[in-house]
């Protein structure tokens, strides 16, 4: 059986870029444009993994990945992000992501970060 991931940013083209990227390997893929839309998709669907932008209005990455480990534990994450800071890097850390990818990025190293997320 395919897995799903679901793709969550803000970004429109970021999105697409994301799920053109996946499709290259057997997934089933779901998108959301920010938290509140993913977490209605995670109510109803079972997903193997998220891969989340941090900051969005509305519901971020961060209030999202809060969420998923409160009531899908299962489901493995991801951040994507540009912005660094060490703040910022020790919030992402204390989540413990199951990982975290800087933009911009390579297409090979996102799938392995995928890839090893799904089979860890």
């Amino acid at each position: 059986m395919r897995k799903k991931i679901l793709v969550v940013d803000d970004e429109c083209f970021m999105r697409e870029a994301l799920v053109k990227v996946l499709s290259l390997d057997d997934y089933n893929i779901l998108m959301a444009e920010n938290g509140f839309k993913a977490i209605e998709i995670l109510r109803k669907d079972d997903v193997s993994l998220v891969v989340t932008d941090i900051l969005m209005p509305d519901c971020d990455g961060f209030s999202l990945c809060n969420w998923i480990r409160e009531w899908k534990p299962e489901v493995k994450v991801i951040f994507i992000t540009a912005y660094v800071g060490e703040n910022f890097n020790a919030k992402i850390e204390s989540l413990k992501p199951d990982g975290y990818i800087y933009k911009p990025f390579t297409i090979d190293r996102f799938l392995t970060i995928c890839k090893n997320s799904l089979n860890s």
